[in-house]
């Protein structure tokens, strides 16, 4: 009896050794350079941007609905469009230098200045960032969020576009077309991306008025009302599934050689009763193709994933008179999140085409037919598993501006970063057609390479989820740096630089017991 706490405890021992050996060799962990735990707001908001301009890094929180004052107890709407409600928006900034200084941990609100805090007369559905350069030139577009607002028995739809001027952020507010509803929106270098719900077309070319940057600007300006939107791609017969519940898009416009084409990739999302469909579509408004395709020219919609909103699993169920009673347990899955992350020039765009895969949409530039000598342009589809638990679900994506570098992050708060090495010549590799008797040739592309991770041990990365990453680099004597921005829910915002990374410990016992020292106390109390 008296060996029993001492049996005990080589027993906890062996079997949090035993547990250490099947640690995974990590990945290369970046430079940490800045760190803070501060939270800069009471409530957590609905999204949160990242964006750089005139040497400062702004961080703009969305809060999509909120009770207007002197209007509380007034929230009236069970659907999409509400009354008694208004969209805010609040925005700081820092001097990116800031945060780009090495060993520095603030836990103040140092260096963070309030910038504005604006209140929309209504709701915020949607929120987008513009592209970094426009033409090879930086964009003064910076991002875009569309509101509702619902009077009497009319409902009208805005779109709050921010600019910059001066190295100030001025907006003006858009008056879009139409009465239905905006199910998707994506802000362009020159024109808005809009899909509506219901509609014939699949989605909407707003064009932004060439003037939108110049005075008056703000709340001095009037509201500008656009009258007219050209329409996409028609929707075609049978398009929706059977019993279905709700559908979803995501859209962007994507590069093209030919300057008169017009190319949009659009990602679907139908979900049933039991099941979900993800399609992914590319259009062209190719203007040289045969009469019968009308004005849009589906160029690519083969892509599409099937999946399951319920998992069965067996289980016994003991009943009091009946001992082989036996029920199905429904369990609810996640389903991807419809998104779009592009490099400057769209090049490359990133989306989750699963819960836990990242597909890429990668231009290529040569495709040759050898039997009729045909050389067209072309994409490739890049397929790349998340690593981590089977059930982690990609909470979002970001690219940098050249398209090397990607970042991914789950629900589990942690993120991988990919690198494409662009110096590299890339070949060319031959594929068999549909035909049997033809053959094509396409230009090989660089693949991602899972480089670096950031764990979820770090700081508040383990309970603050991440809501927003980008990247930044910057030239001093020369010399290049690239450094990832990582914000969180609360606020905080931490920088890496990820040209280095820090020294890698080998797994062992000791750092097992370390990371998981709650499971071993309690063990060892047992």
């Amino acid at each position: 009896m008296q060996w029993r706490p001492l049996v005990l405890l080589v027993c906890g021992v062996t079997v949090i050794y035993l547990t250490s050996l099947l640690q995974d060799v990590t990945y290369p962990h970046p430079i940490k350079v800045y760190t803070s735990d501060d939270g800069r707001w009471r409530h957590s908001p609905d999204e949160i941007m990242l964006t750089i301009a005139g040497g400062f890094l702004y961080l703009t929180a969305f809060r999509f609905e909120v009770d207007s004052i002197g209007q509380r107890g007034f929230r009236l709407g069970t659907g999409s469009l509400k009354t008694g409600v208004i969209g805010h928006i609040t925005q700081l900034r820092q001097p990116i230098q800031n945060l780009l200084q090495d060993n520095i941990t603030s836990r103040e609100h140092q260096g963070w200045a309030l910038v504005f805090q604006h209140e929309l007369p209504g709701a915020i559905s949607k929120v987008s960032k513009s592209l970094g350069s426009r033409n090879g030139e930086p964009n003064p577009i910076q991002f875009g969020a569309i509101y509702h607002v619902v009077e009497n028995e009319t409902s009208r739809h805005y779109a709050r576009i921010y600019y910059m001027v001066e190295d100030k952020f001025e907006y003006k507010d858009l008056r879009l077309p139409g009465s239905t509803w905006v199910n998707a929106f994506s802000l362009e270098k020159d024109e808005l991306l809009v899909s509506r719900q219901p509609d014939r077309y699949r989605f909407r070319i707003i064009s932004l008025p060439p003037d939108l940057t110049d005075g008056p600007h703000s709340h001095e300006a009037s509201e500008i009302v656009i009258s007219h939107s050209v329409p996409g791609a028609p929707i075609g017969e049978y398009r929706y599934p059977r019993r279905i519940e709700s559908h979803d898009t995501a859209l962007a416009r994507v590069y093209s050689p030919i300057k008169d084409v017009y190319r949009v990739v659009m990602l679907d999302m139908f979900k049933t009763d039991m099941d979900y469909r993800v399609n992914l579509t590319i259009v062209d408004n190719a203007t040289a193709i045969p009469e019968q395709y009308g004005d849009w020219f589906f160029r690519d919609g083969g892509m599409s994933y099937d999946g399951l909103l319920y998992s069965e699993d067996q289980i016994d169920y003991i009943g009091f008179s009946d001992m082989s009673q036996f029920q199905q347990e429904r369990q609810r899955l996640n389903i991807p999140r419809l998104m779009f992350a592009r490099s400057d020039d769209s090049q490359i765009v990133e989306f989750p085409f699963e819960s836990s895969r990242i597909w890429s949409l990668a231009y290529v530039d040569q495709k040759f037919k050898l039997s009729t000598k045909e050389l067209k342009d072309y994409y490739e589809y890049l397929k790349n598993e998340v690593p981590g638990p089977y059930d982690a679900t990609v909470m979002g994506t970001s690219v940098n501006g050249l398209g090397n570098y990607m970042a991914v992050w789950t629900d589990y708060n942690t993120i991988y970063i990919y690198h494409r090495d662009l110096t590299k010549e890339t070949g060319m590799r031959m594929m068999q057609t549909s035909d049997p008797d033809e053959k094509e040739l396409f230009q090989s592309v660089q693949e991602w390479k899972l480089s670096m991770m950031i764990t979820r041990t770090e700081g508040d990365l383990g309970i603050k989820p991440i809501r927003a990453v980008h990247f930044y680099n910057t030239t001093v004597d020369g010399q290049q740096s690239n450094y990832i921005f990582v914000a969180l829910d609360s606020g905080a915002v931490n920088s890496y630089r990820i040209d280095e990374t820090e020294e890698s410990e080998e797994p062992n016992f000791l750092i097992y017991a370390k990371r998981s020292w709650s499971m071993v106390s309690a063990i060892t109390r047992f």
